[in-house]
């Protein structure tokens, strides 16, 4: 009798009964599971607290570590599987630019992104390919991950060949735009490329092949004649020439248009 009232009182001020490691956890996954309802996914940042003070990313940190270890039951595994659980935070980041790499390969039908480019949502998306390529040879990517960047275009050739194929690449969008090749020597892409010194170094390498440290193979110099490269630097006196003769001819036109206005209106054309 002494212990059913001693249970009634510990129940009146919250005692929990049950395993008092198991009602942790299980808290933590009630936390975990309003998260992934809120945000939708479990990238939760390890100083990260809920509104009531739960701190839900170290709660994650251990429960990641713990499964590292093998000290995590299989039980509880499939329950976070089920709200999305991001075992390990490198391999979220992967998917992710992975994601980002496919969607422009979708669109522009290669891999062949310039280092400096950043996606709209300014996601670093250049640095990442590079990053990729620097990996592979060393063997830090795993043969799935090495397959399906082969599917959506990737390029794995020495760093010589990824950087001329870099300037190739703006120089052909720039060809796509403007129907030459006719860059200005300051020109800088919207990527942030500088294609204008890109083009003269193109030029360079041809004319003083014994000078020049940089490659250009028949490949390449096809490749550039293909989109209107032009190996001799274009004179511009001739066209500043015309600009200027068409400009006096627009003039011209303008005064006589004037002239005659001014004859009607004081009633000689009449």
């Amino acid at each position: 009798m002494a212990n059913e009232k001693t249970e009634i009182m510990l129940d009146s001020i919250g005692m929990v009964w049950g395993n008092r490691k198991e009602i942790a956890w299980q808290h933590g996954f009630e936390v975990a599971k309003k998260y992934h309802d809120t945000y939708g996914n479990l990238m939760v940042p390890g100083k990260y607290t809920d509104p009531d003070g739960y701190p839900l990313g170290q709660w994650i940190l251990k429960t990641r570590q713990q499964k590292l270890n093998g000290r995590l039951k299989e039980e509880r595994i499939a329950q976070l599987d089920e709200i999305g659980m991001v075992w390990s935070v490198f391999d979220a980041k992967w998917e992710k630019a992975y994601a980002l790499a496919a969607a422009y390969y979708e669109e522009n039908g290669n891999l062949n992104i310039p280092r400096s480019y950043v996606t709209a949502a300014g996601e670093r998306l250049g640095q990442w390919v590079a990053s990729q390529q620097w990996a592979y040879p060393k063997g830090k990517l795993t043969d799935e991950q090495v397959e399906r960047l082969n599917r959506i275009g990737m390029y794995w050739g020495n760093r010589n060949d990824r950087q001329w194929n870099e300037g190739y690449q703006e120089a052909k969008r720039y060809f796509d735009a403007h129907s030459d090749l006719n860059v200005p020597a300051d020109y800088v892409s919207p990527a942030g490329y500088n294609l204008g010194n890109w083009v003269k170094r193109q030029r360079y390498t041809r004319q003083n092949p014994e000078k020049s440290c940089a490659v250009l193979t028949e490949e390449r110099i096809a490749k550039l004649d293909a989109i209107g490269m032009r190996w001799e630097k274009a004179d511009s006196r001739p066209r500043r020439l015309e600009l200027a003769q068409e400009s006096k001819r627009k003039s011209e036109n303008l005064n006589v248009s004037a002239n005659h206005k001014t004859g009607e209106e004081i009633g000689l054309c009449s």
